[in-house]
């Protein structure tokens, strides 16, 4: 649930805030998909638990995508859903998927203290 941003190339780079990733998930921002992120940005929204997929190709493919379409996103197995379309996206490796399953990275990290 919730609105999925479509981006290009290396969205969100420029910005090292942590505001530049927290404005999405208060808007009510599930997701975004975007052919690459900028380093710092990615690092911010793994961290926060911001699921973003890297979806290579993405910008040659913007004609397959309108506004307010209904799309899923598999985050282990990184697949993209649009109607009957799916696109390969990078899935989530096993640490951005414990960390997001947590909430968090300060929450992944104390639940490994907790084991």
């Amino acid at each position: 649930p919730g609105d999925i941003v479509m981006a290009g190339k290396n969205f969100g780079a420029g910005s090292s805030r942590q505001q530049a990733v927290d404005c999405f998930r208060a808007l009510g921002v599930s997701a975004i998909v975007a052919e690459s992120f900028g380093a710092i940005y990615k690092r911010n929204a793994i961290n926060s638990g911001m699921p973003i997929v890297l979806l290579p190709g993405l910008t040659d493919m913007a004609g397959e995508f309108e506004t307010g379409a209904e799309i899923t996103v598999d985050l282990t197995t990184g697949v993209v859903t649009l109607g009957d379309k799916t696109f390969q996206a990078q899935p989530f490796s096993q640490v951005q998927m414990d960390i997001y399953q947590a909430g968090n990275l300060f929450a992944y990290g104390k639940s490994l203290g907790e084991k």
